[in-house]
């Protein structure tokens, strides 16, 4: 079982979204080959600068999530459920 670790919200992401945006965090993929089942992921959040001149509406790259939703958008992987 292993347990990702959210970012916490930050001021940088309570003024994205008084922008309308959203903030992508990405998940490494091979720890769990790599480190087994016991091991704790801490996710990373995009560049607050990236997210901000990002288009809206515009799906993040490949990787990347917004963590409010359930699914990858648009390259039909669903997210795997987490633990914390």
């Amino acid at each position: 079982m292993m347990t990702w670790r959210l970012p916490q919200t930050t001021l940088a992401d309570k003024l994205l979204a008084l922008a309308g945006k959203k903030r992508a965090i990405h998940i490494p993929e091979g720890v769990y080959k790599a480190l087994g089942p016991y091991v704790t992921v801490r996710a990373r959040k995009e560049s607050f600068w990236r997210a901000l001149f990002r288009p809206e509406g515009k799906v993040p790259p490949r990787g990347w999530f917004y963590p409010d939703i359930g699914e990858n958008q648009g390259h039909g992987t669903k997210r795997k459920g987490r633990h914390l």
